[in-house]
């Protein structure tokens, strides 16, 4: 296992732990969580919220959440 999947690996982890309502998901995967890593936690369960309601593919949710970050951060 590379050093990437391992960090991707355990900062999906810590999110679980974080947002434990993400085990009930069935619409986002491990492709949607990756989408997020990087964004501030404030965004981070906004937009897998509005993933599973609105049942987004990953390329939707990477397209929304590129448009949804404020300018310093991205």
């Amino acid at each position: 296992m590379s050093s990437s999947s391992l960090w991707r690996a355990v900062a999906i982890y810590e999110l679980s732990l974080s947002f434990p309502e993400l085990t009930g998901y069935t619409h986002v995967g491990v492709g949607h969580l990756s989408v997020i890593l990087g964004m501030p936690p404030t965004h981070r369960i906004e937009l897998l919220r509005a993933a599973e309601y609105h049942r987004w593919t990953r390329r939707k949710l990477q397209a929304i959440a590129k448009e949804s970050v404020p300018r310093g951060l991205k």
